[in-house]
């Protein structure tokens, strides 16, 4: 079974060469690799042009288009049946590949499968956070977590090319949270599940895209949310599905503003009230709504999310939390 492992980077001169040497010495030999520098202006280009694996081919763009153009792109040259994505600044323990293909033969139905990892510093030191997603394995557990934000972690990810291209593809208009926008599609085709082993370090660095970038990221993330609500709980009707919304004046201002084709919000709710529980459960007795959507960062809303439940709301019918970093 021949495995495609695909990578975008752009200006990623300073991690690459480590990305690199993870993925030419996974234990598995079965591989291609797939290289394709999105327009940077750095060394990258010098770093790939003296690789001499015949494994590893190298596209080069002249301008930078995103990495989701640039992984579709890598993907349309992969000649095997599976794909494995690969950030261009996280490491891969060398047994990866193998584990998941061993994985993938086991289990038929599958259309994707990621794994736990170890989050790691600009030194490649091992930090303890885990952004949470070293807990959930199985497909119902991350259809649920699809409702909160980014259950899986990218570059852990390997997934049918054919199942991939049956959900759509990557959608180059988002420039970071492409990932999660192509999972809300992809786990309705088929069966995405996480190994429970670690192997693959992601590395947390304030310069990386997603952390210089809440704003973008809480929109891209908003966008696609809608959609994957609507269509995965209110599908059964053409009118757009109503709710109160509890967040921050620019959480909510910005929400309603993207999401505004998918959802109508009928009041807004300031998450930092003390009073916002009970404010949240009398509008959703009063008004005629189909829930209620709770935006923040998991410790700002455990205890407004416990009253809600405790009120007979339940999570993923009547009452999303949903992340968000504005």
């Amino acid at each position: 079974m021949l495995v495609s492992i695909v990578m975008a980077v752009h200006n990623g001169e300073q991690y690459l060469r480590d990305a690199i040497k993870g993925i030419l010495a996974q234990t598995y030999s079965n591989i291609e690799v797939i290289i394709v520098n999105d327009g940077s202006f750095d060394k990258t280009k010098e770093i790939l042009d003296r690789i001499t694996d015949k494994r590893v081919h190298v596209i080069h763009l002249q301008t930078n288009k995103g990495a989701a153009n640039a992984l579709n792109l890598g993907i349309a040259h992969a000649k095997g049946e599976w794909v494995a994505i690969h950030d261009a600044d996280d490491i891969s323990f060398p047994e990866r590949i193998e584990e998941q293909v061993k994985y993938i033969k086991n289990n038929n139905n599958l259309v994707a499968v990621g794994s736990f990892i170890e989050c790691i510093d600009k030194k490649n030191r091992k930090r303890t956070r885990t952004l949470g997603r070293n807990k959930f394995t199985t497909h119902e557990e991350i259809r649920s977590l699809l409702y909160t934000g980014c259950p899986l972690t990218h570059g852990s990810v390997t997934f049918s090319k054919s199942a991939f291209y049956e959900a759509g593809k990557y959608n180059p208009n988002y420039k970071i949270a492409y990932d999660y926008e192509l999972w809300c599609r992809l786990i309705n085709i088929g069966t995405i599940e996480n190994i429970p082993k670690v192997l693959y370090k992601y590395r947390i660095y304030e310069e990386s895209l997603s952390h210089r970038n809440d704003e973008l990221t809480s929109i891209e993330l908003f966008t696609s949310f809608s959609k994957f609500l609507k269509t995965n709980n209110f599908s059964h009707t053409r009118k757009r599905p109503s709710f109160i919304l509890v967040g921050t004046e620019n959480g909510c201002n910005t929400f309603i503003s993207v999401t505004n084709k998918n959802m109508k919000v009928k009041k807004t709710i300031p998450i930092n009230k003390k009073n916002a529980s009970s404010k949240a459960i009398e509008s959703f007795k009063q008004l005629n709504v189909d829930g209620v959507i709770v935006l923040g960062k998991p410790k700002d809303k455990i205890d407004l999310l416990n009253d809600l439940i405790s009120a007979g709301m339940k999570k993923n019918e009547n009452l999303f939390d949903f992340w968000s970093g504005i």
